[in-house]
C-alpha cells in the first residue's frame, strides 16, 4: 500500500525518504498551520517521530502527538524551547514555513541556538519578485556560513513561482551521494523522483 503525505510541496515525502523511513527522529514545524492538510511534520510523527509545532494562528493540534504551541515565531526563545522538550543537539528535520521577510528573523534565532538539523526547508517567498530577493540571499548566506549545503534550490509548486530551498548538513549525510541529487530551479514532484 503506497503512503499517503500531507505537504503541499511533498517536504515530507522527501523527508521520509532521505531519513530511510525511519521510526525515530525529531522535527520543529514552525508556521505549521493546520494539523494535517498541508503539513509538512505530519507524515513523520506518523513513523514515529517526536517534534513541536508552532503556529501564531490557533489550530486544534488535539489530535497529533506533537506538541503545539500557539505563539508567535517571533517572540520565541528557541533554545528554551528545544531545552524544555529534551531535544538533542542535533535534530533531524526543521520546517520553517513563514512569510517574508520573517522567514529570516526566526531563521537566524534558530541558528543561534547553536543547535544544528540534518535537513531544512526553508520558505523564502521569492516568487521573482525582486524586492524579495535580498531576504532570500540573506538566509542562503546564513547557512551557508553555517556549513548548510544547499541541495535544492528555488523549490517550486506551479507556474515556476519559486517558493522555498532545501539544504542539508553535510556531516549527517554521505554528500558525495546527495551532490548527484542536487537541484535548481526544479518542481517539487521532479525533486522527490530525484530519491527513486
Amino acid at each position: 500500500m503506497e503512503n499517503k503525505y500531507y505537504s503541499q510541496a511533498g517536504q515530507d515525502k522527501f523527508a521520509a525518504n532521505l531519513f530511510d523511513f525511519s521510526p525515530k527522529g525529531y522535527f520543529v514545524d514552525v508556521g505549521c498551520w493546520h494539523p494535517i492538510t498541508n503539513n509538512n511534520s505530519y507524515f513523520l510523527e506518523t513513523l514515529g517521530w517526536e517534534g513541536i509545532c508552532i503556529d501564531r494562528d490557533f489550530q486544534d493540534y488535539s489530535s497529533r502527538k506533537a506538541k503545539y504551541y500557539n505563539l508567535d515565531a517571533l517572540e520565541i526563545n528557541y533554545k528554551e524551547l528545544f531545552e524544555s522538550n529534551n531535544f538533542p543537539s542535533v535534530i533531524d528535520y526543521l520546517s520553517l514555513d513563514l512569510d517574508v521577510p520573517y522567514t529570516l528573523t526566526v531563521l537566524e534565532k534558530i541558528i543561534d541556538t547553536g543547535y544544528e538539523f540534518k535537513f531544512l526547508t526553508v520558505e523564502h517567498d521569492w516568487y521573482n519578485k525582486d524586492e524579495r530577493l535580498p531576504c532570500r540571499e540573506e538566509m542562503r548566506k546564513l547557512l551557508l556560513n553555517k556549513n548548510y549545503f544547499l541541495l535544492h534550490s528555488d523549490v517550486w509548486i506551479s507556474n515556476h513561482e519559486y517558493f522555498e530551498d532545501w539544504w542539508v548538513h553535510p556531516e549527517y549525510f554521505d554528500l558525495d551521494g546527495l551532490t548527484n541529487l542536487k537541484t535548481d530551479k526544479l518542481n517539487y514532484t521532479d525533486i522527490v523522483n530525484t530519491l527513486k
